[in-house]
């Protein structure tokens, strides 16, 4: 239907869309002029008249423009961590649960920690809590997933222990399940997606197949 172009410091990257009411909202990472690193500028394309919106819009977080200092604060107050560096990580894919809400996972932090939002309207997102840390070197790409209602799946690239690992989160109880590596997997981007009643995970595997 078209291409949209940020006038900026940097090309937009890392691009993930949903949908909302016949709207796509076009989600990409860049950085504003003479700003700071967003996650994310918004663009939104309206399937109707055909028209993308002028302009380029960064997201918020908690109340305040997202950029890498904010979303290494958000985790901070849910962990009581002290991360202090602020790099914010890409590929975050933006998915709508059963509760009607959608989430969104990436790493933040300069461990590159992992992070749940959630949002009503696709502009403003909340902090929601922390994805496990193995304390095993930095994390990046993570999936935030609705395996049923209660439970949630978090899967993610981990770069020093290597491959791809995931764990499961129960809503009532709060609590993430030890981290299981993918068998033979390699540390790129993993998926997660249903397909006929079945949940499936993709991703790089070392090998021939």
């Amino acid at each position: 239907f078209g291409c949209f172009v940020q006038t900026s410091e940097m090309p937009p990257c890392a691009q993930t869309m949903t949908v909302k009411d016949d709207v796509l909202y076009l989600f990409f990472r860049g950085r504003r002029a003479k700003g700071t690193p967003g996650l994310w500028c918004l663009r939104t394309y309206d399937t109707r008249t055909g028209k993308m919106s002028e302009g380029a819009e960064i997201c918020t977080l908690d109340g305040k423009e997202f950029n890498g200092e904010t979303a290494r604060d958000a985790y901070n107050r849910l962990t009581g961590d002290s991360q202090v560096k602020c790099a914010v990580g890409d590929e975050c894919n933006v998915r709508r649960f059963s509760d009607g809400r959608y989430y969104t996972a990436m790493s933040v932090g300069g461990d590159c920690v992992g992070l749940v939002l959630r949002s009503e309207n696709l502009m403003d997102w909340t902090s929601v809590l922390a994805t496990p840390d193995l304390h095993g070197g930095r994390t990046w790409e993570y999936e935030i997933f609705e395996l049923s209602a209660g439970r949630w799946m978090s899967a993610w690239r981990q770069e020093d222990l290597g491959g791809v690992w995931t764990a499961t989160y129960d809503v009532a109880a709060k609590t993430w399940s030890k981290p299981v590596k993918v068998e033979n997997s390699i540390a790129v981007k993993p998926y997660l997606f249903r397909y006929r009643g079945v949940n499936y995970l993709a991703a790089n595997i070392s090998g021939t197949v």
